[in-house]
């Protein structure tokens, strides 16, 4: 019987061992953050002493994560959606610091950019074929200077990132001339194939209607008539379902194992915008959605930050907290810009 015990008691040592060493061959083959360095330090100032600035909460169980850890969480998403203020130049280092740190895990990723539009694919494809090391003369390439978003300098360190990897960059948005017609002529101006594939040929429900109206209405300067606000609507529903099909594409692509967004923070809202529109079109891709949002003096707690997106909850997997860029209001200091970019 004492031999038995033995053996008994070897074999179970001997399977726990075994199991040790699957269990760490598998750690080993999952993409790891090596080598990776410390976020920037903020350049603006507002709002910077408020206890909420530089945390990161994971929103499902409103949990700390230190930068790291929260690299780790997006290392294994299909899609990542980066969510920025567009005028905050912390919001644009911390995207790049992100998507730097996911390229150096070993991820290949299409970068998809809302503030490129459909119509400049075809430049931004031959600007990849030259080859260039950096993507200093792309901004100029495609009129950068009279768009009306934040300056190229913003934007161009997430380029080159993209253009130093060889990784392909995709214009997320809509083109001047569709979105004008969308205006005018709702979802019928997008031709019949592509507005099936974009599911917009069935009617937004009521209660989706109703909350993207809510949720449109403040972010423009002026007070719209109902005639305008249902045109915004639609336009901002389309450019949702767009980008939604830049990323799912991207994740096909046999140079890419993944996407990532580059947007405004309510096209990366999990209640409807862009994740709402991938659900439906790769329901099994992993999606996280990051927004950096500014702290408001007046509300200390996470949970309050709801209030300022017209939810019940904060709607991301992820936020991270950042100082505001002024303290202007965005319609005092720049009358047009929400007027062209409100997301």
């Amino acid at each position: 019987m004492n031999g038995c015990k033995k053996k008994a008691l070897c074999y179970k040592q001997s399977r726990m061992w075994w199991v040790c060493g699957v269990f760490w061959v598998f750690m080993l083959l999952l993409p790891q953050v090596s080598g990776a360095v410390e976020p920037p330090e903020f350049s603006t100032a507002f709002g910077l002493e408020h206890s909420l600035v530089g945390t990161i909460v994971r929103l499902a169980d409103a949990t700390d994560l230190s930068p790291f850890q929260l690299i780790q969480a997006l290392l294994h998403a299909d899609i990542i959606l980066l969510g920025e203020k567009h005028d905050n130049p912390d919001h644009h280092a911390l995207q790049t610091w992100v998507l730097r740190q996911v390229i150096q895990a070993g991820r290949r990723l299409g970068v998809v950019f809302e503030m490129m539009t459909e119509d400049q694919q075809a430049v931004i494809e031959r600007y990849e074929q030259q080859q260039p090391q950096d993507a200093t003369l792309l901004g100029k390439t495609l009129s950068w200077e009279v768009s009306g978003w934040s300056a190229w300098t913003q934007y161009q360190p997430l380029a080159d990132l993209a253009v130093s990897r060889g990784l392909p960059i995709i214009a997320g948005n809509l083109e001047q001339e569709l979105t004008e017609n969308i205006q005018r002529f709702g979802f019928l101006a997008i031709p019949g194939t592509r507005r099936a594939r974009l599911n917009l040929n069935t009617p937004m429900t009521e209660d989706l209607f109703t909350t993207m109206q809510q949720d449109v209405k403040p972010m423009h300067c002026q007070e719209p008539s109902a005639l305008q606000l249902i045109q915004m609507v639609l336009v901002q529903h389309a450019r949702d379902a767009v980008m939604a099909e830049h990323l799912t594409q991207t994740l096909s692509r046999p140079d890419t194992d993944g996407a990532v967004l580059i947007a405004g923070s309510w096209h990366a809202r999990t209640d409807y915008s862009v994740p709402m529109h991938v659900r439906r079109m790769a329901p099994d891709a992993r999606v996280h959605s990051l927004a950096f949002i500014e702290v408001d003096d007046h509300v200390l707690d996470v949970a309050g930050y709801a209030r300022g997106f017209g939810a019940e909850t904060v709607p991301f997997d992820f936020v991270w907290f950042t100082p505001r860029v002024s303290n202007e209001e965005v319609c005092a200091k720049r009358p047009t810009f929400l007027e062209k970019h409100a997301d």
